[in-house]
């Protein structure tokens, strides 16, 4: 199977719905846990893009939630702490002393 370029979307905007939620929520993801492959992305760059997206889903309860939480990250400060009062660092799974 060949793929032939003129197959290919020429812009991130003109691709599905679908896979622009998906890719949204991934990069969501990966700006939390400030991971390496995000260091160039923001939370308000995510929640901007959400936004947009979520008009894409208009009534979909499950987007809107998504949209909402974007928001409501930006608000989380780095090196949160937990009920236990230990400190996370955000590329880690538990709680570091």
């Amino acid at each position: 199977m060949t793929l032939d370029s003129a197959q290919l979307t020429p812009a991130f905007t003109e691709a599905s719905p679908s896979f622009q939620l998906a890719v949204i929520v991934a990069e969501y993801a990966e700006v939390l846990r400030e991971s390496y492959w995000a260091q160039e992305n923001t939370l308000a760059g995510v929640q901007e893009e959400a936004e947009r997206i979520g008009g894409l889903f208009e009534g979909n309860a499950d987007v809107e939630e998504f949209v909402e939480l974007t928001g409501r990250a930006k608000l989380v400060p780095k090196g949160r702490t937990a009920a236990n009062g230990e400190r996370f660092n955000r590329n880690e799974q538990a709680p570091c002393k």
